[in-house]
Parts: structure tokens; sequence; C-alpha cells
């Protein structure tokens, strides 16, 4: 049901790329959390979901790639990172920061949460995550001000 609802969006919009919200499903209690992201539902022009993380450290990213639904055309382009952690930050920067997009309030996403997860571990947000953070969020950084730039020169 959740790809109906992307790919329904995607069509009717024309827009490369399509997101909604993420829940957190708790084995233990049986439970499910909706994690809302930093990035306000609606649509997004290229280069502006990166504003809505405004340090890379934030505990929050802007947006989760598994909530993304991407013409295929603009994953190719983008890549996944080739990062052994982390990539997750640089592909949803990447496909954001190079098209306009949606994000819809419909939950499209669950996960899991259990106490054997990698995620969950104090060594999970060790070194290695924060180069990986901070690399997605200057490429973020990049994509918008070459935008920007390439943007200023067509209006001259």
């Amino acid at each position: 049901m959740s790809l109906a609802i992307r790919n329904e969006h995607a069509i009717s919009t024309g827009l490369y790329w399509v997101a909604g919200r993420s829940a957190d499903w708790h084995a233990e209690s049986g439970t499910l959390t909706t994690w809302i992201c930093p990035t306000p539902i609606g649509r997004h022009a290229a280069g502006d979901v990166w504003t809505f993380w405004p340090d890379p450290m934030a505990s929050k990213p802007p947006m989760g790639h598994c909530m993304l639904l991407t013409d295929t055309r603009l994953a190719r382009a983008v890549g996944h990172g080739g990062l052994h952690k982390g990539e997750d930050y640089k592909y949803a920067l990447g496909v954001c920061s190079r098209s306009d997009g949606l994000m819809l309030s419909d939950v499209v996403y669950e996960r899991r949460i259990h106490d054997q997860q990698w995620s969950a571990e104090e060594t999970y947000r060790d070194q290695a995550e924060f180069d990986a953070r901070r690399h997605a969020w200057l490429m973020g950084a990049a994509e918008r001000e070459l935008r920007a730039e390439r943007m200023g020169a067509r209006a001259a």
C-alpha cells in the first residue's frame, strides 16, 4: 500500500521523488510510534531538504532513505554512496538535492525496534557514523550552492 500511495503521487505530480513518514514498531511492547522527521509535509524544491538539517550531528536527519520512492534514473544518477556506513544520508540528500519532491503525511515505512539491532548499540554513533553524516551534509550544501548559482546565471 505504501508504494502505491507514493507512486500515485509521483505520477500525478510528475515529481521524481516522493517520501512519507516512518514508524517504529517496538517489538517488546507491540506499540507503533510515528517518527516525525524535520522535513515538513508538502512540496520541496531541489536542495531545500538539506536546510532542514542545520547540523550534521543533529540526532534527526532531514529524512530517511527508506521513506523515499525515487525515479530509477535519479536513483542511478545519485548512487548509494559507497560508504560502509551512513550511505543512506548521502543517498537521501543526493536525491532531494537534484529534483523537486513531495513529503506526504502518510506513514510509508515501518521498522522493527528491538534490543539486538545495530543502531541501538553505543558503538553505532562512532567516528565513521559522524564522518558519513558530515560527508552527506557537505554534499547537500555543495549541491544547493551549485543549484543556486546555476539558477542565478539563468536569471541574469
